[in-house]
């Protein structure tokens, strides 16, 4: 089954938004490990102090990543009733930074993946070749 999870996450009060499926399933607030990182960690079951070693049990088939949080509105339409978007064509997609289809680029790899402009966009730990398909709808 295809479910899309959403994080929002807002700097300036510390507070997070968690969406399934284009609906808001709460949040809160947390300091994040570093406000400055380079790297982001996707795709963990948890992550404590230094410690990452609990992989996510699932495949991701597409990443994003903007400069803003987005709104309740944007989320719902970023799920689009269950259906993989253009996110190009999104309300968002002028604060739209990253955003890779995670199996869509022939470069793709357990050790690597693409945006869709074409760059490198991460390294991937912990992956196999099967956790990077093509089965968004």
């Amino acid at each position: 089954t295809w479910v899309l999870v959403g994080f929002t996450y807002n700097g300036t009060t510390d507070s997070h938004r968690i969406y399934v499926n284009g609906v808001d399933d709460g949040g809160g607030t947390f300091t994040p490990v570093s406000s400055t990182a380079s790297a982001t960690a996707l795709g963990l079951a948890s992550y404590t102090g230094s410690s990452s070693n609990q992989p996510f049990a699932g495949r991701i088939a597409e990443a994003y990543l903007w400069s803003t949080a987005l709104s309740v509105r944007q989320v719902a339409e970023l799920y689009a009733s269950g259906k993989s978007v253009n996110a190009r064509k999104l309300s968002s997609a002028g604060s739209l930074s990253l955003w890779c289809r995670m199996g869509d680029h022939p470069g793709d790899s357990a050790t690597s993946f693409w945006d869709v402009d074409g760059a490198i966009a991460g390294t991937g730990t912990n992956l196999e070749a099967g956790d990077i398909t093509v089965d968004s709808p």
